[in-house]
């Protein structure tokens, strides 16, 4: 008799792109750009809220938009995957 191996966990940064089966282990696959995981074993990856965004992928968090002050302008709005400039 064999004993039982223990699945691979998808990290924080990643979602499940194949989920375990009898005799195959899970596989895993980093969020995009624009989008994050927090969790283990998260089924997909998030869009950043908004006033967020992440531009590299594998990542755990969006970061919040650059907020503009008193005589500045906003040349673009922020994206998932860019800040405002």
């Amino acid at each position: 008799q064999t004993g039982c191996i223990v699945a691979t966990d998808c990290v924080g940064g990643e979602h499940i792109d194949a989920n375990v089966t009898a005799p195959t282990d899970r596989t895993c696959t980093g969020c995009a750009a624009g989008t994050f995981s927090s969790a283990n074993n998260s089924a997909d990856c998030t869009a950043c809220p908004e006033n967020e965004f992440q531009t590299q992928t594998n990542q755990t968090a969006c970061i919040v938009a650059t907020n503009c002050v008193g005589g500045e302008r906003i040349l673009a709005n922020v994206t998932a995957s860019s800040d405002r400039t």
